[in-house]
């Protein structure tokens, strides 16, 4: 089969490998779409991914092949797939992060992922595709999946002033659930003219061109202070505008990834009674909420569906979206030419 690996070098190979083969209780889905996720934009750019990774985790597809032992699914069946395994029972799984569980891989983080035409998986980590929805969406689910969980961390938004920073994927499924949940008002902050133009579409009351404004100031000059804040963009500058808007008592929620150092006013948090809450993926419960929502309509990720490539562009899509005004979303579908 086609897969693009991660090269000895860090750069995006397009190579032919052996196809996969499921286990007793795996099935190998023949991949139909993956989101290109900003985990995987960093790791191309840092050059630290993993060599002769697979990567790809935000995928739906096909199953064409069904390990022995698997009774529950058959061949031609749609699905969205957790990547996220767990085992269930070890600390990590029992405090609902099985991201770090120790004894079953992440696919597309430290297992084959999804930039390839079939990858292997295991079978609960399966959600069958309804025939009333549009399979088209089923990229949608786990970027979906890790705002929610991040918004369930804020404490909820119910009616609340709402600050995003950062409107990468991440940011617009945000503001996507954000107003399902209710928020009263959001506000977001980018620095990506396409992107921002999608948050306003997507419903956030004001968008913010952090490349043209002071963001702390104009928050200050025309904004009450936020109940909640979501850092989804891992700039320094992005922390601290977060931490300077927030009211007495506030929550920030940092979900934006960053190896950059900075320096902050521990007092600033202190002094307000600030919580800073880290929000990292999600556990199985929250990704079979996200599918569902997406699933009934009643979060629509239409626009979010992104430009298809196929695996042969891949390497050049990442070009672009490095560059200063990334496409809102990339999905890889191999089936293309």
């Amino acid at each position: 089969m086609r897969a693009v690996v991660l090269s000895d070098g860090g750069d995006l190979a397009v190579c032919i490998i052996p196809d996969p083969m499921p286990g007793p209780h795996e099935v190998v889905v023949a991949v139909r779409g993956c989101g290109v996720c900003g985990s995987d934009v960093h790791w191309v750019a840092s050059r630290s991914g993993p060599r002769g990774m697979i990567l790809g985790h935000e995928f739906w597809g096909e199953i064409a092949e069904v390990g022995p032992q698997v009774t529950q699914w058959k061949c031609g069946d749609l699905v969205a797939v957790n990547p996220i395994g767990g085992c269930g029972f070890c600390p990590a799984c029992r405090r609902r992060m099985p991201f770090a569980c120790r004894h079953r891989p992440n696919l597309g983080i430290n297992a084959p992922g999804a930039f390839a035409e079939y990858v292997v998986v295991p079978e609960d980590q399966l959600c069958r595709i309804p025939a009333y929805a549009n399979p088209e969406h089923a990229s949608c689910v786990e970027p979906l999946a890790v705002a929610l969980r991040a918004v369930e961390l804020s404490g909820g938004v119910a009616n609340k002033e709402v600050l995003v920073y950062g409107v990468g994927p991440i940011g617009l499924h945000l503001i996507l659930a954000l107003r399902q949940q209710g928020a009263r008002t959001v506000v977001a902050v980018g620095r990506s003219v396409t992107r921002r133009e999608a948050a306003k579409a997507f419903g956030a009351d004001e968008v913010i061109d952090a490349t043209a404004i002071d963001v702390p100031s104009h928050i200050g000059n025309f904004f009450e202070d936020f109940d909640v804040a979501f850092e989804c963009s891992g700039a320094p500058a992005g922390v601290q505008a977060c931490l300077s808007a927030l009211q007495f008592g506030g929550r920030l929620v940092q979900v934006g990834l960053s190896s950059l150092p900075f320096s902050m006013a521990v007092s600033q948090v202190v002094a307000k009674g600030l919580h800073w809450i880290g929000s990292c993926a999600f556990d199985a419960d929250t990704f079979q909420k996200a599918h569902e929502l997406i699933c009934t309509g009643l979060i629509d990720p239409g626009s979010l569906v992104g430009e298809q490539i196929s695996l042969n562009q891949v390497p050049s899509a990442f070009e672009k979206l490095l560059g200063a005004n990334p496409p809102v979303k990339i999905r890889i579908n191999p089936r293309l030419t």
